[in-house]
């Protein structure tokens, strides 16, 4: 075990409470509750309180930094990861919760840059990135949406994507 995670797994604090701030809609407080039972459940003394709060009212108290959890998803809108991994760099507006790393920061620029005309090495920067985002543990992934659906042989037009907007119809 490294000397960085030595100390993981010990409790320094008997009690500790979470404030976690999902929106309203598309299910999250399922996903929010499922979430703080089990963080409950695997870190004893640990107390998570769900305030759910209108959109508007989430946005204000993430980008103030009033908060110590929050539930939060994006959606990509073209085929590339960068659509995620340039939300992280420092003073990106998108990174509401201030996370800073240089070496992060290095390897996006670079991806976004220098490396943009050798695909391996472009997707070995963002590699490398995510690795650090990761170890840093600035997020933790922990929802993979998905859907199905059912469609009448009859209905035409109907277009699915994989990136953007759900569909198309002709």
């Amino acid at each position: 075990m490294s000397k960085k995670h030595k100390n993981c797994g010990k409790l320094v604090r008997k009690k500790l409470e979470l404030t976690v701030f999902p929106n309203y809609g598309n299910g999250n407080f399922k996903k929010i509750k499922k979430i703080e039972e089990q963080l409950e459940k695997n870190l004893p003394g640990l107390t998570v309180a769900i305030k759910q709060q209108l959109f508007a009212q989430k946005l204000l108290l993430e980008s103030s930094g009033r908060y110590d959890m929050a539930l939060t998803g994006w959606n990509p809108d073209h085929p590339d990861p960068m659509i995620f991994a340039d939300m992280f760099v420092t003073n990106s507006s998108y990174n509401q919760m201030s996370y800073s790393n240089l070496k992060y920061d290095d390897l996006i620029k670079k991806a976004k840059t220098t490396d943009t005309s050798d695909l391996q090495t472009r997707w070995n920067d963002m590699l490398k990135a995510e690795k650090i985002l990761f170890e840093d543990a600035a997020i933790a992934p922990v929802i993979q949406c998905g859907r199905a659906y059912l469609q009448k042989d009859y209905v035409k037009g109907v277009i699915e994507h994989k990136f953007g907007g759900d569909f198309s119809f002709k």
